[in-house]
């Protein structure tokens, strides 16, 4: 179900990737600002999260091959919170 893709990555290329999420992320922002629709429904912060949240919880389930166990513990998170996060995703 889950494949496991391990990239080698140096310290340099991990900085390049952190700004160029950043970036992503700012760019996703500046654009849902742009959107009054958003602006009048007043959800910017949980509409973010879930598009940060789904690709975080599929690589981390990927990266520890399904293991619920060891990807609570990688993200911090409870088993039944990552549970109920994966359901919510449509990923379990």
């Amino acid at each position: 179900m889950f494949e496991i893709k391990r990239p080698i990555a140096t310290e340099q290329s991990t900085i390049k990737n952190d700004k160029s999420i950043k970036d992503a992320v700012k760019a996703c922002i500046d654009r849902r600002l742009a959107d009054k629709t958003v602006l009048e429904q007043g959800h910017l912060y949980i509409d973010i999260l879930k598009l940060i949240e789904q690709p975080l919880l599929a690589h981390t389930m990927t990266h520890t091959r399904g293991n619920q166990v060891q990807a609570s513990k990688l993200l911090g998170l409870s088993r039944g919170t990552l549970r109920q996060k994966l359901k919510t995703h449509g990923m379990l």
